[in-house]
């Protein structure tokens, strides 16, 4: 772990991959990221506002569910504005999609796919990081939509519009 004056912390995950909150403009983002020679971040990862962080971590119970039961289906859950937690194979994907031009979800190349133990390493350091970023997470406003329309119209839980 390291400073705490400028909201930056840093927990290994096991094999160069780290969790990672880091100041980016004027909102804080959390990295899940793997990095070169301990110091040098790789394009392998994603950073996560608050937002979907925190959506992140209520899932975590879904995905160890899904892990425990061996299910062979793949599971996945929406973190907000295209980003996917997913499961399949004692494998954890964190990862952007997009809309590609025949109407299908494709996955980009900015994610990283997780073993079972750096899974568990995410959500120990999880608690500790959330502990220490409680008062950025609970200034989080989680999406409320009064209607179908408005989710509809929401970048975040519907990035890519209604799907007919």
């Amino acid at each position: 772990m390291t400073s705490q004056s400028d909201r930056t912390f840093r927990f290994s995950l096991g094999n160069n991959v780290y969790l990672v909150s880091k100041p980016f403009g004027d909102c804080l983002l959390i990295h899940v990221r793997l990095y070169e020679n301990v110091n040098v971040p790789t394009k392998k990862g994603l950073a996560l506002t608050l937002s979907r962080w925190k959506t992140l971590t209520q899932v975590f119970d879904d995905v160890d569910s899904h892990l425990q039961r061996g299910d062979t289906t793949i599971f996945d859950r929406h973190l907000g504005g295209n980003y996917y937690v997913s499961v399949k194979d004692d494998r954890i994907d964190l990862r952007k999609w997009y809309m590609a031009d025949d109407g299908d979800l494709r996955a980009t190349r900015k994610g990283i796919n997780l073993s079972c133990e750096q899974w568990h390493e995410l959500k120990e350091n999880a608690r500790e990081l959330n502990r220490l970023l409680c008062e950025e997470l609970d200034r989080v406003v989680e999406c409320f939509h009064q209607n179908q329309e408005t989710f509809y119209d929401c970048a975040e839980c519907c990035p890519n519009g209604a799907l007919a």
